[in-house]
C-alpha cells in the first residue's frame, strides 16, 4: 500500500497558514465505494482481485488489532468489512481503469484531514472554570461520565500528564511508525476539555472528569492525516462500546460539495 501524501501540517512553528491554505487536499490514495445494494465485501474483493488484478487485505485479517498500514506494503488495497469501502493505492492509470469500467461503485480520492484552524476564548482569571465548562452548567451538573467510555480521535495524548494519572485510559495509533504519544498537543488539549477535572489552580477545565478514556492517534504530529486513519479509529472506537466519539478535524470543503459517504457509512456503524 503507497503510503499517503500528507504535505506540509498545520500548527507547526514554521507555519503559521490556516489549516484551510495548506495543500494538498487529497492523499493520492482513493476509495472504492459500493452501491448499497451491493453485497459489500464479496462484492469488493471480487472487483479488486478479479476484474482489476489487486492485491487485497481487509479488516478482518487484523484479529487481535487494529489495521496498521506497517503490516500492508504487500497489498494494494483494504477492504473495510463493515462498510463496503475499500482503500486503493495503486497508479493513476490502474485509477482510470477502475473509473471507467463499470457502474455499481464509485471512486473517490482519499482526503487528507488536519485539526481546525486555532481558535480561542477568552477566561476571566477570577473564574472557577473555563468558559466552555461555565457554559455549558457542567460545575451545576451531578453527573461525572462514571463508566461511560469517551473515545478522542485526534493527535494521541501525554501519557505522562499528572493531571490524567489516576485516570482508565486505552490507548491506539493509527499513525504508522507513530506511537500514540502526543507531540503536537491538540489531543491532549482535546482530551482535556472532554474528560478532564480541576487542574493545579483550582480550575475546572474538562466536561467528564470519570470516563473511561479512548485516545486513538489518527493525526500526525504534525497535525494531519488520512481520511482512511480516521476510519480505523471510529471502527476501532464502535468496537471497544464507546458513547462518545470526540473529532476536532476536519479537511476543506469546496462550494456545492456533498458529504462523505465514508464517513457517514461509519457513523451509521458507530451507532
Amino acid at each position: 500500500m503507497q503510503p499517503p501524501k500528507l504535505g506540509r501540517q498545520t500548527f507547526l512553528k514554521d507555519n503559521i497558514a490556516p489549516a484551510a491554505s495548506n495543500p494538498p487536499r487529497y492523499t493520492g490514495r482513493y476509495f472504492l465505494i459500493l452501491d448499497k445494494n451491493s453485497n459489500e465485501v464479496l462484492e469488493a474483493i471480487r472487483l479488486l482481485e478479479k476484474r482489476w488484478g489487486l492485491s487485497v487485505a481487509t479488516t478482518a485479517d487484523f484479529i487481535t488489532m487494529p489495521p496498521n498500514e506497517n503490516l500492508l506494503k504487500d497489498a494494494d488495497a483494504l477492504v473495510f468489512n463493515e462498510l463496503g469501502i475499500a482503500l486503493v493505492g495503486v497508479e493513476e492509470d490502474k485509477v482510470v481503469q477502475m473509473k471507467l469500467s463499470g457502474s455499481g461503485f464509485m471512486v473517490v480520492p482519499e482526503k487528507v484531514v488536519y485539526i481546525p484552524d486555532e481558535v480561542s476564548a477568552d477566561n476571566d482569571i477570577n473564574n472557577g472554570a473555563t468558559w466552555g465548562i461555565d457554559i455549558t452548567k457542567v460545575l451545576h451538573s451531578p453527573y461525572t461520565g462514571a463508566a461511560v467510555k469517551v473515545a478522542v480521535l485526534d493527535t494521541g495524548f501525554d501519557t505522562t500528564h499528572p493531571d490524567f494519572k489516576e485516570r482508565e485510559i486505552t490507548t491506539t495509533s493509527f499513525v504508522p511508525d507513530e506511537p500514540v504519544d502526543d507531540l503536537h498537543g491538540h489531543g491532549t488539549h482535546c482530551i482535556g476539555t472532554a474528560c478532564g477535572s480541576v487542574n493545579e489552580q483550582g480550575t475546572r477545565y474538562g466536561v467528564a472528569s470519570d470516563a473511561h478514556i479512548y485516545v486513538g492517534k489518527v493525526l500526525s504530529n504534525q497535525g494531519s492525516g488520512a481520511q482512511s486513519w480516521i476510519l480505523n479509529g471510529m471502527a476501532w472506537a464502535a468496537n471497544n462500546g464507546c458513547k462518545v466519539l470526540s473529532m476536532s478535524l476536519g479537511s476543506p470543503v469546496s462550494e456545492g460539495e456533498s458529504y462523505d459517504i465514508a464517513y457517514e457509512r461509519a457513523a451509521v456503524r458507530s451507532i
